[in-house]
């Protein structure tokens, strides 16, 4: 695990990237410990996510707790931050046990509810928080309200003359309590921040909304602009921008379900394959935006890609914000331990065609990626359902992305320093120059692309610079073993970076060298 995290280290962009890592109850002590030691000095941490509200028992003997959830590990390195979103994403639960909607979304601005039902919230606690707030039922809105009151629940008056009356009463019919004195409550009436939103029928009184502190004092401040136009008094912001707030270190979001929202999705995308514990697509894609969100170029890179669920969740990100993020997912090739035991008696081998057609990347990474794309299974049928949660849309639109497959593998630095190997390094040029565009393959003079260019002949120099110079290529490879070639073209070609092939190229990718 060191190992891999000092590799995960020298990938991460020292200006601005995260490193996001998930694990179980079983090795997270021991995460926390090794990412303190390679990462010193770093923000490092860390959130509880349920991904199994069911509940699974681990481990062979009796009286276990049941596992709902996992740890997510998070090393931001430079000035990367967690970006605000319009979810905290822990949903706030009420004393009947259902999800309270808590914040509403109105005109721009984030309303709270101005009842307090939570245990130990009623009259007897706090007697000056119980009392009538009068309402003009013409237009909704709130005219008064009256002294606290010590009625009996039961004799509660409903009618104040020619106004309703709103109460602070919980759904079985005790008593709550309002989070405002009556001044307070009437200073905020005044200014258009507490409002008449419904009648709730469960309580038969009516909801009222208002503005916690710290949005008053955004809106006071100048930071959020107003407009008083809300037909029942309450101001309006004048942006058409969505509330945010931080994430909090525990998550509990219904889309965050691995089971529904990662191994049944799959299964509608890959029907009759099978992937065992797929993450959750949407907890992927909620994880991700708290770091890319205002970043639409982002370089997302999973070298434990699995079932590809890092990469859809990327294409999501972009179909949502119009965002060009890129995604390099790294995966092997493994069958399952039972499916190698079935292999092997049958006399086959790991390269043998049909071990490597049941391997992960083949069988799952691969075809899910495509699929989402393409909005087709691997038997060509549009695939059933719709996404859901954040962007609701048919999953057989697909995408508006590419993919391109390479295997990995490796190259003896003498054949690469040779010339004799530039097609299976190509894909990686290509992918240093952005990844735009066609990969340039081996040829006998040059060639230009708008992403880069290749020179492989330097007699071939001077229409090889003219072209540089006339597409504005950012970047170009010399193969060369002739240093003064290479400072040539570094001089000709000053507003491009230069690129030695294949000293430079070594010097990068050699393996065991120490570097």
């Amino acid at each position: 695990m060191e190992d891999r995290l000092k590799v995960a280290k020298a990938l991460l962009n020292p200006e601005n990237s995260v490193l996001i890592c998930t694990i179980d109850e079983k090795e997270y002590l021991r995460l926390g410990l090794l990412l303190d030691r390679v990462f010193p000095g770093m923000a490092i941490e860390m959130v509880t996510t349920v991904t199994n509200p069911s509940g699974t028992s681990r481990g062979e003997s009796a009286g276990n707790f049941s596992t709902v959830n996992e740890y997510i590990f998070f090393v931001r390195v430079g000035k990367a931050k967690v970006i605000p979103w319009t979810n905290s994403m822990l949903p706030i639960i009420d004393e009947n046990g259902k999800v309270k909607t808590g914040a509403r979304t109105v005109g721009g601005l984030k309303w709270e509810s101005f009842l307090r039902s939570g245990k130990g919230n009623n009259r007897q606690a706090r007697p000056n928080l119980f009392y009538p707030v009068y309402i003009d039922t013409n237009d909704f809105r709130i005219v008064d309200a009256g002294d606290p009151s010590t009625i009996p629940m039961d004799q509660l008056p409903r009618k104040h003359g020619k106004y309703d009356v709103a109460w602070p009463i919980k759904r079985d019919g005790s008593s709550a309590i309002w989070h405002l004195e009556k001044k307070a409550l009437l200073r905020c009436v005044e200014e258009g921040y507490a409002y008449v939103s419904s009648y709730d029928k469960k309580r038969q009184t009516y909801t009222i909304k208002y503005l916690t502190s710290g949005v008053i004092k955004a809106i006071d401040t100048g930071k959020i602009p107003v407009e008083r136009t809300g037909d029942r008094g309450q101001v309006i912001a004048d942006t058409d921008e969505k509330p945010s707030e931080l994430p909090k270190t525990v998550w509990n979001m219904r889309s965050h379900n691995a089971g529904m929202s990662g191994s049944d999705l799959l299964s509608q995308i890959l029907p009759n394959r099978t992937f065992p514990y797929p993450k959750s697509l949407y907890a992927v894609e909620d994880t991700l935006r708290f770091f890319v969100a205002d970043k639409p170029n982002a370089l997302v890179v999973d070298f434990f890609a699995g079932s590809g669920t890092t990469a859809h969740a990327v294409m999501r990100l972009n179909h949502q914000d119009g965002g060009h993020r890129r995604c390099i997912c790294v995966t092997n090739n493994e069958v399952s331990a039972d499916e190698q035991k079935a292999l092997v008696a049958k006399g086959l081998r790991q390269g043998d065609a049909e071990w490597e057609r049941l391997g992960i990347c083949e069988y799952v990474t691969k075809p899910r990626v495509t699929a989402a794309i393409t909005g087709t299974t691997p038997d060509g049928e549009p695939i059933k359902g719709d996404y859901k949660f954040t962007d609701e849309f048919p999953m057989a639109d697909g995408f508006e992305e590419n993919a391109v497959y390479y295997d990995l593998t490796y190259l003896e630095p003498a054949v690469v320093s040779a010339d004799l190997a530039f097609d299976e390094i190509a894909p990686l040029l290509w992918l240093r120059a952005g990844s735009v565009g066609p990969v340039i393959k081996h040829g006998d003079t040059y060639e230009v692309q708008d992403a880069y260019g290749v020179l492989f002949d330097c007699d071939y120099a001077a229409p090889f610079i003219r072209e540089c110079e006339e597409r504005h290529v950012p970047l170009a490879f010399v193969v060369t073993d002739v240093d003064a070639d290479y400072r040539t073209l570094n001089r000709d070609l000053p507003d491009t970076e230069v690129v030695q092939l294949y000293k430079q190229y070594l010097r990068s990718f050699e393996i065991g060298a120490g570097q």
